[in-house]
């Protein structure tokens, strides 16, 4: 049995005190040199600020992984509540153990990550391995070091991994990449024209002097449309009293704006009254087809019209016109392509009922309202609030005003529109 003497030595200012490194593992890793990665260094610093300078710092780092540690030295605050370290250095010759005050640093492991570049590789000489065997050496330091969600975490993904080399050719999606990049940098870029900035607007003339020629009747429906209108009952309802009260006695048909119309006086002349009682006869069709939120079926072999059409009395010409403007096809199941050929089930979506609101105001606006449309007026009929009806009237190229207790959108020529937005008014 080796029998030892123990004496403290005490720290001096030219003897350095020893230095002792603790590692979150028995074995850290890096101190054995792998394979393309160099051996741990060693640096001890010394914090240079005046205020902690009794902090000393261990970096033990190659070009994977990083320790770090920190001490504070006999005479810091922090070393006092730390408690003192000693350290036994025998001596074979005298047979004795000395211990001496020695620096202690617990050392943190960090994974140095490389940065990528999102830039394309000019050239495709680049080693492709290098990302492997970064995941390899982050998969050993995680079984290795990490705490037991991170273990966990790195079990899962593990199972659930596809090797890259059996999915694609990395050198040859390096490659598509770079080329689709030359690609796009050669392409020139294509302005777009101003009705493609405004794809829910109506057709528009930018450099008309009317309200008529501004949204241009052609913009709603083709004249076959138009030709088909049989506009003769709100014509009898205009001039009879009694004839308005039965158009009045189906709300869900008819909606106020359009019974306060021909309730007052209509033009004098022939060809303008002609031309108001079919704008706002198909403006009472677009009403009429937005009031629909279910998905419509296609029509039946064998049917005369459909069935949605019969109910809210819109013609064939009418209907079909409405649900090639304002409608897509819906496949049977989400998520399933549609059958080429096959008749399926069409509906109203967001954005598409956006336009159909924007296509009414804009028709009521400009061939029904000559140029002036209160923003109550549809506004119930359409489910938007006033203040919505105000926003989509600027989109359109108005001023609204207030007039008579409300607010009034009035056109401007020629026409100017706001900033795209599809956001609305600010909610308060």
């Amino acid at each position: 049995m080796l029998r030892a003497t123990l004496s403290v030595v005490p720290s001096t200012d030219e003897m350095a005190a020893p230095v002792v490194l603790s590692f979150p593992s028995t074995t850290p890793p890096g101190l054995q040199s792998a394979e393309g990665s160099s051996r741990l260094r060693l640096e001890l610093r010394r914090n240079p600020s005046d205020r902690k300078k009794h902090q000393c710092e261990a970096v033990l780092q190659n070009d994977t992984i990083k320790y770090t540690g920190v001490n504070y030295g006999r005479d810091g605050t922090a070393a006092k509540s730390a408690g003192a370290f000693l350290i036994g250095v025998h001596h074979k010759g005298s047979g004795t153990v000395k211990l001496a005050a020695a620096q202690l640093y617990v050392m943190k492991p960090a994974v140095k990550a490389p940065k990528v570049s999102l830039e394309p590789p000019e050239e495709f000489s680049v080693t492709i391995s290098s990302g492997a065997e970064y995941n390899d050496r982050k998969r050993q330091l995680v079984s290795q070091l990490g705490a037991a969600k991170a273990r966990k975490r790195q079990r899962v993904a593990d199972t659930g991994a596809v090797s890259s080399n059996a999915v694609l050719d990395a050198l040859a999606l390096n490659a598509d990449i770079s080329g689709a990049a030359r690609e796009a940098a050669d392409k020139p870029v294509v302005e777009l024209s101003e009705l493609e900035r405004h794809p829910l607007h109506p057709p528009f003339d930018l450099a008309a002097t009317s309200a008529a020629h501004a949204y241009p009747r052609s913009s709603f429906a083709p004249d076959r449309v138009w030709d088909s209108l049989d506009y003769k009952p709100l014509r009898a309802a205009s001039k009879s009293a009694e004839e308005l009260e039965k158009l009045a006695a189906e709300p869900t048909l008819f909606s106020p704006y359009v019974l306060g119309l021909l309730a007052g006086k209509l033009p004098g002349d022939k060809l303008a009254r002609t031309h108001l009682l079919r704008a706002t006869l198909y403006l009472t069709h677009m009403l009429r087809f937005s009031s629909l939120h279910a998905p419509i079926a296609p029509i039946r072999e064998g049917s005369e019209g459909h069935p949605d059409a019969q109910r809210l009395r819109v013609p064939p010409d009418s209907w079909a016109q409405l649900l090639e403007d304002f409608t897509e096809p819906l496949s049977a199941r989400e998520g399933e392509p549609l059958r080429e050929g096959m008749p399926t089930k069409r509906r109203v979506t967001p954005p598409l009922r956006e336009k159909l609101a924007m296509h009414c105001l804009a028709l009521a606006l400009v061939h029904v309202g000559g140029g002036r449309l209160r923003c109550d007026a549809l506004a119930a009929t359409l489910g938007l609030t006033e203040q919505k009806v105000g926003f989509y009237l600027k989109q359109l190229g108005c001023v609204v005003e207030k007039a008579g207790g409300g607010k009034v959108g009035v056109l401007r020529l020629p026409l100017q529109f706001p900033k795209a937005s599809r956001g609305g008014p600010p909610k308060r």
